[in-house]
């Protein structure tokens, strides 16, 4: 039944859209993943790859969207870098960034500039069912990160972590052990 004098507003416009749609999703992210909770539990975590793969088993979320939020609310400057397969002119194997997640006092070169070649560990995590960690150049500014990669589906998803002294950090934290009726 329509309402007299209400007007019909089309959450499809483009002008509506967007906003609607970034107030959706940090609604549904803060239901999915409590800020104060999540946060505590991704210090407690530690900046790993297990840590993601761990956080989304227990907040029941996708990889991708785990990362993203840990990349949103985590306590360390990180990234994550989502790899499809591209093909270039020169008919040289290359991933190519799909979606690059990271936190907001993390700096990143552009998308345009992210590249991976053949023989690096992002392109190595395609053909094994482990994640590689180490040390990798990824940009045109010939800068080195540590990174973990793992594959995620037909392409790979990496994690970034531009913190001094990155190895110790992603080493095997300890995690207290906590009742799940406080989680």
């Amino acid at each position: 039944m329509a309402v007299r004098g209400a007007k019909r507003i089309s959450l499809s416009t483009r002008r509506n859209s967007d906003p609607v749609e970034r107030l959706c999703d940090t609604a549904a992210s803060e239901l999915i993943w409590p800020t104060h909770i999540f946060e505590r539990d991704a210090w407690n975590a530690g900046p790993t790859m297990e840590a993601v793969l761990s956080l989304a088993s227990i907040y029941k979320g996708s990889v991708t969207a785990t990362a993203r939020r840990f990349a949103d609310i985590g306590p360390w400057r990180c990234a994550f870098v989502v790899w499809e397969r591209a093909a270039s002119a020169d008919h040289r194997a290359k991933l190519r960034p799909r979606s690059v997640y990271r936190s907001s006092c993390a700096a990143l070169a552009g998308w345009d500039k992210l590249v991976a070649n053949e023989g690096s560990q992002f392109y190595r995590a395609l053909e094994c069912d482990h994640i590689i960690k180490g040390w990798e150049t990824i940009d045109a500014t010939g800068r080195r990160f540590y990174t973990e990669t793992m594959r995620l589906g037909q392409g790979a998803m990496s994690m970034l972590i531009m913190e001094p002294d990155a190895e110790i950090l992603a080493a095997k934290r300890h995690r207290p052990a906590q009742p799940f009726l406080f989680r």
